[in-house]
């Protein structure tokens, strides 16, 4: 006798590993259609008989089995065809019996106890085989996009995902968290994995031509920057991104600082040359003064600075 996985045995197996439910054979069946199955029946040909499985497991020998009994009225059938259900009613495996012949005999009733072995490797090709064609994982499944993902679709062919965010209001729709979390992407041309922080994305976003140095991030920890464009008063930690484009404008720090309190300053849009930004010390002295001026480039990119309270001052770090 030789037994062969059904293609709606495959598609069983596959949607019982996808949702990590077992699958129980329960009945066997037999039929008397004298053919050699092609695994595409959902049926037997000829069923004329079904049995509840008693007993089942597995051998040593890693085959597993299941055991029904043949009553002695049963019949008389020569049976060719038999056939593994689930609860279901799935026809998940079918074989052919070399014309067993079920008598019924008056004189002399016998049950019979038959056993039927399924080799294990046919569950394990369905795991190891990645093919439509094998393992019929169901196309009905889908791989929905969303959190700032587009594309997917149903299993029915190649599906492709992939993240833009245009800008930082893109970034907060996708519940992406700016002071915590960490895109990673692969760098192809290095072959390897490269780590971007969301405040570095959310500084890109702004238009920011540079970050600040390693010792600023250290200082000022992963606080959002702030758009600023009129008087504002900061708070301990904050980072101003000061756009001076419609015009001239202070920045107040805080008013009662802490020893080792920082704020940083950018400039991210506008001419400082023509729009001042004025840095008031709001009680406390600025480099010696009471306010403080940014009125020139560095370079070819606007002012940045690191300002930290020594306990008596503010002092460009």
């Amino acid at each position: 006798m030789s037994m062969i996985i059904t293609n709606a045995g495959r598609n069983a197996v596959a949607a019982a590993l996808a949702n990590n439910t077992p699958i129980t054979v329960t009945e066997i069946a037999f039929g008397t259609a004298d053919r050699f199955p092609t695994g595409g029946e959902s049926a037997l040909t000829s069923e004329v008989l079904r049995k509840a499985v008693l007993t089942h497991g597995v051998t040593e020998d890693g085959k597993s089995f299941f055991d029904a009994r043949l009553e002695a009225e049963d019949g008389p059938f020569v049976l060719y065809e038999i056939g593994l259900f689930d609860a279901a009613g799935t026809l998940l495996f079918i074989g052919r019996i070399e014309g067993f012949n079920k008598l019924v005999m008056l004189d002399q009733p016998v049950t019979l106890d038959m056993r039927v072995y399924v080799l294990t490797s046919q569950f394990q090709n369905v795991v190891v085989q990645i093919d439509t064609s094998f393992a019929f994982v169901p196309a009905a499944r889908t791989i929905t996009a969303s959190g700032g993902l587009s594309g997917g679709g149903d299993l029915s062919q190649d599906r492709e995902l992939s993240l833009d965010f245009g800008s930082l209001d893109l970034a907060v729709a996708g519940a992406v968290d700016l002071t915590e979390d960490t895109l990673v992407l692969y760098d192809a041309s290095e072959q390897a994995f490269r780590a971007l922080n969301m405040d570095v994305l959310a500084q890109a976003t702004l238009g920011t031509a540079h970050f600040a140095t390693a010792a600023a991030e250290e200082i000022a920890g992963k606080a959002r920057w702030l758009l600023k464009s009129a008087a504002y008063t900061a708070s301990p930690g904050d980072r101003v991104a000061a756009d001076v484009s419609g015009s001239a404008w202070q920045l107040d720090l805080p008013a009662a600082p802490e020893a080792g309190d920082s704020v940083i300053i950018s400039v991210v849009d506008g001419d400082v040359t023509t729009n001042n930004l004025t840095i008031d010390g709001n009680g406390a002295t600025v480099m010696g003064d009471a306010t403080l001026a940014i009125d020139t480039a560095i370079g070819s990119v606007p002012a940045t600075i690191l300002l930290v309270f020594t306990g008596s001052e503010w002092r460009i770090a």
